[in-house]
């Protein structure tokens, strides 16, 4: 289905037209998804690098209570 446009005192195949702009829009997308994948791979390290340091201060917190316990 060919749509014919006038541009500028010219007529253009709008369905090429059209296509070149989605191409363009493809890589765009294609880009905008790898920085979001990248994003998301980060969220997840940075998620499994909060946990491990919770869980490092819940040990540290846990001594120093045993430690404080045994004190007194």
């Amino acid at each position: 289905m060919k749509v014919k446009w006038r541009n500028n005192g010219g007529v253009k195949d709008g369905m090429e037209e059209e296509n070149r702009l989605s191409e363009e829009e493809r890589a765009r997308n294609q880009e905008k998804k790898g920085m979001e994948e990248e994003n998301r791979l980060s969220e997840k390290e940075r998620a499994r690098n909060r946990k491990k340091k919770r869980k490092e201060f819940e040990e540290i917190g846990e001594y120093f209570m045993r430690r404080s316990k045994e004190g007194n």
